[in-house]
């Protein structure tokens, strides 16, 4: 609320209130004698003497008369849907994740190809985090998908360290946390958890397979289903977990985010999204 955004030192001098505008529906925004804008120290300007002045042929150089007509550029077209499959076996060791975007990479905090380990072929995607690092849910990377509707389902390897803690989430445009899809947290010790419930633990250091998919669109249940499966075990599946965002219908950003204050690391393989 607004009253909790004052409390933490932020906006102590403003208000949230009715301008109190002359008659703003016939663009009129003089302010009547009582605005709270007014009190605030605002002082009103006289539109009437805005614009150029001088002489009747000074002034005349910037009539509007003069000036040709232009048609405006069309729109840029809408962003392309984005589907992926990454097993990083063809990403230079130590570049980032194709197609994504990555931020906090400071105080020793990496997000890079690795041959550390991996779950198959020789290499995985590496996010070492940092006890040093600020904000708390650095360093993250991010893909945006744009899909608007269908089953969307990501699936990824991971391999998690015993000190680190990360989540995955989908998100749509719009304000947060509003906009959050699904979303799950993981941490060393096995725990995996979403919408503040823990679900299950997978064994720690051990590679897993994840796999999370919705439904897109206006009308579509407001639920995902998670899939989990630990090498050398079974499949454990839960279905209809709610999801939290009143405003998430599209996919437009997935991402992962570290969230250890830790010198720590986890391992990402074979990375995919894909609709049907």
């Amino acid at each position: 609320s607004f009253d909790e955004w004052q409390a933490v030192g932020l906006d102590r001098h403003s208000r949230v209130a009715d301008p109190q505008f002359a008659d703003a529906a016939r663009r009129d925004f003089r302010l009547k004698p009582g605005s709270p804008a007014l009190a605030l120290g605002f002082q009103s300007l006289d539109i009437s003497r805005a614009g150029l002045y001088g002489d009747a042929e000074w002034v005349n150089e910037a009539s509007h008369a003069r000036c040709q007509p232009k048609s405006l550029p069309l729109p840029p077209p809408p962003p392309k849907p984005l589907m992926f499959q990454d097993d990083f076996e063809r990403g230079q060791l130590g570049s980032p994740p194709a197609q994504a975007s990555v931020s906090g990479l400071s105080s020793g905090a990496s997000i890079a190809v690795s041959d550390e380990r991996a779950a198959s072929g020789r290499r995985s995607l590496k996010i070492t985090d940092s006890a040093a690092l600020k904000p708390s849910w650095e360093p993250h990377f991010y893909y945006e998908p744009h899909l608007k509707s269908g089953a969307a389902r990501q699936r990824f390897d991971v391999w998690i360290a015993t000190n680190a803690q990360f989540f995955t989430e989908w998100r749509d445009t719009g304000v947060y946390p509003q906009n959050i899809g699904p979303s799950v947290r993981f941490d060393g010790d096995g725990r995996v958890t979403a919408g503040g419930r823990e679900l299950t633990r997978l064994p720690p250091e051990t590679w897993a397979r994840v796999e999370i998919e919705a439904a897109l669109g206006r009308n579509a249940p407001r639920v995902f289903k998670l899939t989990l499966k630990p090498a050398g075990g079974d499949a454990q599946v839960f279905a209809n977990l709610p999801i939290s965002g009143t405003g998430f219908h599209e996919l437009h950003w997935l991402g992962f985010s570290s969230t250890a204050a830790a010198e720590t690391a986890f391992f990402i393989d074979n990375l995919e999204l894909v609709t049907r």
